[in-house]
């Protein structure tokens, strides 16, 4: 039996992808070898679960929509850049969440409770929002510029979307990159 790598997100609204998009080709380069995400795979991820097998991703999207009706749609500000862990040491390339963190925080501990024992490797670290441009590995010939122009974006914004769902994705991963599907579209809020 295979397993399907599976994560919950929220997709943003074409044009943020497209001003995220513009912005990663301003960065490219000062971290030519990073690897930068395609523009249709733009997304904030809520809650990374792994590799589940299909009765497990079938439970799993049952929990999301579950969540997601016990939350209401909202507004959502994509805007200043940043890296993890630091701009002098970046290894993760992102743009932050303004308006619509607290939303995305609180959905994401509702999914945590709710799909806890489904998570393959529990995530450290506190969850952070936010939009990934590229990740980057020591061989990513980082210019020294790169951390300069971070912090000269961290006003960017790159707009606004509505956001009216939770979506459960499987990742399939390759060598020129990961490529997303959607297997599950739940929409936020009680419908009526």
């Amino acid at each position: 039996m295979g397993k399907t790598r599976t994560f919950v997100a929220v997709e943003i609204a074409e044009e943020v992808q497209r001003r995220a998009s513009q912005l990663i080709q301003r960065l490219t380069p000062h971290a030519p070898r990073a690897r930068w995400v395609e523009e249709e795979n733009l997304h904030v991820t809520l809650l990374f679960l792994g590799d589940l097998t299909d009765h497990e991703v079938a439970d799993a999207c049952s929990r999301v929509e579950w969540v997601a009706r016990a939350n209401e749609p909202f507004g959502l500000t994509i805007e200043g850049a940043g890296a993890f862990p630091a701009p002098d040491r970046p290894q993760t390339l992102w743009l932050g969440v303004g308006e619509g963190r607290a939303e995305l925080e609180r959905l994401h501990d509702d999914l945590d409770a709710d799909l806890g024992d489904l998570v393959v490797k529990p995530e450290r670290r506190g969850y952070v929002p936010h939009l990934t441009l590229a990740r980057l590995n020591k061989a990513a010939n980082v210019s020294g510029h790169l951390g300069a122009a971070l912090t000269g974006l961290a006003d960017y914004n790159a707009g606004d979307s509505m956001i009216d769902g939770l979506t459960v994705f499987a990742s399939e991963l390759d060598r020129s990159g990961p490529t997303y599907h959607a297997l599950a579209h739940c929409p936020l809020g009680t419908p009526g």
